[in-house]
């Protein structure tokens, strides 16, 4: 079963379609996809094209199987370097020029460094002349094993020499068999070498393997192909060769062909997700998802994209977007990106509604900002969810227009009847005071004239010189009089 770039499959007439995985679509690049809808969680292999392969944990791979987590939306090789889930790019896989044995052997005799190219013959010679099979390929006018790159360094009582075995051809039996026989011979302390003096006259030096010895074999390639192994690969796109190793970019660099031996540099201020870009496309302006409460996003939280990503909000069970708002947004609104909120539960149903759409029941959820639609004696109504998490009841209890226009009505003549009651009541009890005022007033008036003529007199009998030579009594008689009009007065005030 294989599937397409659309989602479909080929070659398989009752299959399900990949639309239904919960996943996003993947991209097969430069290889293929065969996918398998039937097992939980849902998996697919991507598979390189044929003798083209792609490293992994230094292992030349060809296929790559993932799944998807349907709770998370998220296939298994997703990561914050990898949003999209991408797969590895695909490369051929060169002969390699020659294999090169690499050894570092400890040897006693000295405790001084001879000169390398003495070295490098002293080893020559020593496999060429042992007459052992393993070394029959040094032998000869054109051996196809030859001995480079010697190098030396020296303790207080022994050396260590390194150098490379250099085997051509096809990498057969007889090339390990060498690396074999190289190990026993020192681990045994078979392997001894007589160094001749840099300078004539000279004493040479002999020196015997002390037992320690490592070994590698690894193939070399062609610039801008790396080893694994005993095997090449081309640097694919996002890599460099460097001294025979396929290295990723660096970040904020990228190389978009294969066998680069070097990465360029992202212009401007853009920057790449992660390291081993392979495009200029590659080089974005950076945004990262933010998270999402009772939800998850598409791009996870967290995952570094471009700025003008879509990003797929999801909300768990129980929760929804707000009422027609999109769920997926562009990754540069940040905050403004769909929040999840808690739905409204219909919680009653009169019998008198009836219901616009027929799956809304008792125990329904309403999303938020969203309503529950009904009709009550054919007029439209509808319960909106306007808090999370809010309870609707629904039912038809609203008062007619016919009987509102009656209440209003009556309770405006009920308010006039009032009003004027009220202005008769106060009016005949302000004619009532008003009467009594003038009355009392009628009563009042010949008293106080009385009181000012009596002032106006002198104290009967009393002379003249009495009435200054005692001014306290006439004044207490006048305080008197004084005090007697004061309360007339007051009296007038009161019921004025």
């Amino acid at each position: 079963m294989e599937c397409q770039m659309n989602g479909t499959f080929t070659q398989a007439p009752n299959c399900t379609d990949l639309s239904a995985v919960t996943c996003r679509s993947l991209d097969s690049g430069d290889g293929s996809l065969s996918c398998d809808v039937t097992t939980d969680p849902v998996s697919c292999t991507f598979s390189c094209a044929e003798d083209r392969f792609f490293v992994l944990n230094d292992t030349f791979l060809s296929d790559k199987t993932v799944t998807c987590n349907s709770a998370t939306a998220q296939w298994s090789h997703m990561s914050n370097i990898n949003p999209y889930g991408e797969f590895p790019i695909c490369s051929e896989s060169p002969t390699p020029l020659f294999y090169l044995l690499a050894a570092e052997a400890g040897f006693t005799g000295a405790t001084t460094c001879p000169d390398t190219t003495k070295i490098q013959e002293a080893l020559t010679t020593y496999f060429s002349g042992s007459g052992k099979d393993a070394y029959q390929c040094t032998e000869g006018a054109a051996p196809e094993c030859t001995v480079t790159e010697v190098t030396c360094s020296s303790s207080s009582d022994s050396i260590t020499l390194s150098f490379y075995v250099n085997q051509t051809g096809e990498f057969t039996p007889d090339k390990e068999a060498f690396r074999g026989q190289l190990q026993t011979d020192s681990a045994a302390k078979l392997l001894k070498l007589t160094v001749n003096a840099a300078r004539r006259r000279k004493r040479a030096t002999s020196l015997t393997a002390d037992g320690t010895i490592t070994t590698t074999i690894r193939a070399s390639c062609t610039a801008g192909s790396g080893y694994v192994g005993t095997s090449c690969i081309t640097c694919p796109a996002g890599f460099y060769e460097t001294n025979g190793v396929c290295t990723e970019c660096a970040a904020n660099t990228y190389s978009s062909t294969a066998g680069s031996t070097a990465c360029a540099t992202c212009p401007d201020s853009l920057k790449t997700i992660s390291t081993g870009a392979d495009s200029e496309d590659d080089c974005i302006d950076l945004c990262s998802i933010p998270s999402l409460s009772n939800g998850y996003r598409d791009p996870s939280e967290g995952y570094k994209v471009n700025s003008d990503t879509i990003v797929s909000s999801y909300c768990d069970v129980g929760y929804s977007i707000e009422h027609e708002v999109s769920s997926e947004a562009a990754c540069s609104q940040g905050s403004s990106l769909p929040s999840c909120y808690k739905k409204c539960e219909i919680v009653l149903i009169s019998n008198s509604v009836e219901m616009t759409d027929s799956s809304d029941v008792v125990g329904s959820l309403v999303d938020y900002m969203d309503s529950a639609r009904y009709s009550c004696d054919e007029d439209a109504a509808a319960e909106k969810c306007t808090e999370e998490g809010k309870e609707l009841s629904v039912y038809c209890d609203r008062v007619s227009i016919v009987l509102l226009l009656a209440i209003i009505a009556g309770g405006t003549v009920a308010l006039t009847v009032f009003v004027v009651l009220i202005y008769f009541i106060c009016c005949t009890e302000h004619k009532e005071k008003k009467l009594k005022r003038y009355e009392t007033v009628a009563a009042v008036e010949p008293m106080l004239k009385s009181s000012e003529a009596l002032e106006m007199q002198p104290l009967k009998g009393a002379k003249e010189e009495h009435t200054y030579n005692y001014p306290n009594v006439q004044s207490r008689e006048r305080s008197d009089s004084s005090s007697f009009i004061g309360v007339m007065k007051n009296k007038m005030e009161t019921v004025f």
